[in-house]
């Protein structure tokens, strides 16, 4: 039987044991919180981040937990890792990743409002030797689904493409953790027509930690021209686009209206399967107007219609990109290393809308170590007061996390 708190207040709790022996007692102080609202407006949130993700065998891999609401409890789960499992918020010793494999790995948070779980499928890439690139093309199409241009009932035009219902941008959710870039899509057209030489799709890649593709990390404009019907389209992204977990590749179209008839004088079209209404096999997303709709709820804006599921046929080509290459890539210079001190973190191309660092012992510990802007594309930092060791730099450049290593000498 649950004990009962009739009124609002903090309540200590006592326990008292015993046996033949003698007796214990403990005692926690303010234990209980009874009150006429939630007191829980904290649940945790759960994320975390590595510092390298594809390592040869034998390397290791450092940790960070990321979740917020302020977690008390973190179990962590590393499959293929040793050890195998840690209670640690960031753990304190690196994971070492022994046989080449695809790995897993799992975090769990809880506090007393609450748990969170992620599990990030294929997230270490362990290979039996250096290894700068891992990429493939991924899809959400099903084994035996015939995928054909669908007309929405009483209208004119296709899904996913132009028609009657000004549907004006098509996006397809893909639940991957395994990569950091993508750089192109392959975009299967059943149907191109175009007006005039101007005409134009743009293709765009945006963050899936959100409900809606609504957040952009990049997009590419392409010409209808230069498109071709019934033929896989390969459309690259360039530079590749930075992606951190689930992410959504889709394309924008226009309706131009030229000789004023009331029809699309574009046409554009990718065909889609037909599923059952089951919100758990979807993948597509389709905007009219301002507003984000699935086709599980497609009745609300084609009464002539059903609901159903489906998904596009876009197969990205996504990488998971060793971070030293990334770093590489994208002009971050960070010197001298090793150092005796004063480190200079040097931005080359400084398109990025926001820079963010912070520091990291070995174990995983944050040192407190201010940095300082040093005119546009510099910053400065000085490690002389720590131990001499290996520190890693957590940098965050708009969308793009990276860490880089440094050896403070003395």
């Amino acid at each position: 039987m649950g004990i009962t708190y009739p009124e609002e207040g903090t309540y200590t709790v006592k326990l008292t044991v015993g046996n033949n022996f003698g007796t214990d007692i403990m005692i926690k102080e303010m234990y209980i919180t009874v009150s006429v609202d939630d007191p829980c407006t904290d649940e945790p949130t759960v994320a975390f981040n590595a510092s390298a993700r594809l390592i040869p065998a034998g390397g290791s891999v450092q940790f960070f937990d990321e979740s917020e609401g302020f977690p008390t409890y973190h179990t962590w789960s590393f499959i293929g890792g040793s050890p195998s499992s840690s209670n640690e918020g960031s753990p304190s010793s690196p994971i070492r990743y022994s046989t080449p494999g695809i790995y897993d790995v799992s975090l769990t948070v809880s506090n007393s409002c609450g748990s969170s779980t992620v599990v990030k499928h294929n997230y270490i890439y362990v290979f039996s030797s250096p290894v700068g690139q891992y990429c493939d093309t991924i899809t959400t199409i099903k084994p035996g689904e015939v995928v054909e241009p669908r007309v929405p009932d009483g209208q004119w035009g296709y899904l996913a493409g132009h028609n009657g219902l000004k549907i004006r941008e098509y996006a397809n959710r893909y639940d991957a953790h395994t990569f950091s870039e993508v750089s192109a899509v392959l975009v299967p057209l059943k149907q191109v027509k175009y007006d005039a030489t101007d005409s134009y799709v743009k293709f765009f890649v945006a963050d899936a930690n959100y409900s809606t593709p609504d957040s952009i990390l990049g997009e590419k404009k392409v010409f209808l021209h230069q498109l071709t019907k019934n033929e896989t389209n390969l459309i690259k992204f360039e530079p590749p686009i930075s992606v951190n977990g689930p992410f959504y590749v889709g394309y924008k179209i226009n309706y131009p209206d030229e000789d004023l008839d009331g029809f699309s004088d574009d046409m554009l079209v990718v065909g889609i399967p037909m599923r059952p209404n089951d919100p758990a096999q979807n993948q597509l997303y389709m905007k009219k107007g301002s507003t984000w709709y699935t086709p599980n709820d497609f009745k609300s804006i084609n009464p002539a219609s059903s609901n159903f599921s489906s998904a596009l046929p876009l197969k990205p080509i996504a990488c998971l990109v060793d971070i030293e290459e990334i770093i590489a890539e994208n002009d971050i210079n960070i010197y001298p290393n090793p150092t005796n001190g004063v480190v200079t973190i040097k931005i080359k191309d400084t398109y990025y809308s926001s820079f963010s660092f912070e520091i990291y012992d070995i174990m995983g510990r944050k040192v407190v170590s201010e940095i300082y802007k040093n005119g546009f594309d510099e910053f400065t930092t000085d490690l002389s007061n720590y131990p001499e060791g290996l520190y890693i730099i957590r940098m965050k450049l708009g969308n793009l996390n990276l860490n880089k290593k440094i050896l403070l000498t003395k």
